[in-house]
């Protein structure tokens, strides 16, 4: 088991069941080879030479790449990923993207606008009235506030929230069967503006509970397309999107193989794209999440299988390396079972990133002999406000490390 103290539900463990939503190439019979998933961004100006991500399968090292009928030129390939300049187009409008290999070819219908060359970053016109001919904020400062030069204004009164999860167990054996020692997932969501504090459920600063659950916020989900995307450098996590009732999510996880742990780099900015659906037009905005920063040096040192003794009587003095950085929190999670194994309840303690948190002798809530799953999470949050004050990005990164520990008088 793991408490979920993240806003969107999402837990460092958690899995998904994700449906692949891309269409095979109708030329071909049988499953083909080479895979087209998505491409981002899927559009940009008619002078071309804007960098395209290809994600899919088949792909090799040396793949030919077809902008409807022109040539595209390939910076890097993998055989899960290509980087494309674009060609020129001589008029706006759609085309058709194919990747052949030595595995085949594969072409995605429709992949690609090109838009007017007018001076903007605007969206593809959909005809629905929504808002065009914004003006280009992108200043190349790189300061988080901006939309990138190959991306588009976003809509207006669009709001998301990004929750990206690292996780290491100290005691991946502790368990059965054994925990992998390490697990990444990332959970996004789009909704209408909201004025809320997203760690609202937590304790105060400084205090623990009992009971700590996120509540259902009431939000106005929006359908963003079938996949979002988050990218730092070279890194690039393909955001699947979950539908359950009006809640609409973009997931990935290690624990289900659509990410891997290596994705998430500490400290680092994420940009955050969609592919744009029934509600939002397509937009990329640069630094719209930032990955908190890793740490091991927890004290008391709880490395050893259930080694340590957590007092039921006094209180324990946690002390870790903090990053130094104003606003940061600092989670301390009690998870309790017996000896069978039954889960007991939980307590959840919450407090600055100041490196230090005395943690009362009342969150031991279970008696003299049970067993204790002990996750430290370093909580950063922030919000990017969106170009033309259109809404905000909401992020909160969360660095984790579990260990455990037995309940002694």
């Amino acid at each position: 088991m793991a408490l979920s103290v993240g806003v969107l539900g999402l837990t460092a463990c958690g899995s998904f069941g994700l449906e692949q939503k891309a269409v095979y190439d109708t030329q071909d019979s049988d499953a083909p080879g080479v895979f087209i998933q998505a491409i981002t961004p899927n559009f940009g100006p008619i002078t071309g030479d804007t960098s395209v991500n290809i994600i899919g399968e088949g792909f090799g090292v040396a793949p030919l790449v077809t902008w409807g009928t022109t040539l595209a030129d390939v910076e890097a390939a993998t055989d899960t990923l290509i980087v494309v300049r674009t060609p020129a187009a001589a008029s706006p409008g759609v085309v058709d993207v194919t990747v052949a290999s030595e595995a085949g070819s594969y072409t995605l219908q429709d992949a690609y606008t090109f838009t007017p060359d007018n001076g903007t970053t605007d969206p593809p016109d959909t005809g629905d009235g929504g808002p065009g001919g914004g003006t280009d904020t992108d200043d190349g400062g790189g300061d988080g506030t901006d939309t990138e030069d190959t991306g588009v204004e976003p809509v207006e009164g669009t709001s998301a929230l990004v929750q990206i999860n690292y996780s290491y167990n100290l005691c991946p054996d502790c368990f059965i069967p054994p925990n992998p020692q390490e697990t990444a997932s990332v959970q996004a969501a789009f909704f209408d503006p909201v004025d809320v504090d997203f760690l609202d459920h937590l304790p105060a600063i400084g205090t623990c509970g009992t009971g700590v659950a996120a509540p259902d916020r009431g939000l106005n989900y929006l359908d963003a397309g079938s996949f979002s995307y988050l990218r730092s450098g070279s890194r690039l996590i393909n955001l699947y999107q979950t539908i359950d009732g009006s809640k609409i999510t973009y997931e990935a996880s290690s624990s289900d193989a659509t990410m891997s742990t290596s994705d998430i780099a500490h400290s680092a900015a994420y940009d955050l794209s969609t592919g744009g659906g029934a509600d939002i037009t397509n937009f990329e905005v640069t630094g719209a999440a930032y990955t908190a920063q890793f740490f091991d040096d927890i004290s008391p040192d709880t490395s050893s299988m259930w080694g340590y003794r957590l007092s039921r009587s006094q209180p324990t003095t946690w002390t870790w390396a903090p990053t130094g950085a104003s606003g940061g929190h600092f989670i301390i999670i009690y998870e309790f079972y017996s000896g069978a194994g039954s889960y007991l309840g939980a307590s959840v303690c919450h407090g600055n990133d100041t490196g230090i948190f005395s943690a009362p002798a009342s969150a031991v809530i279970a008696g003299a002999g049970s067993y204790v799953v002990l996750t430290f999470a370093r909580f950063e949050t922030g919000a990017t406000p969106l170009p033309g004050g259109l809404g905000d990005i909401f992020y909160m990164s969360v660095a984790s490390v579990m260990s455990s520990a037995q309940v002694s008088n």
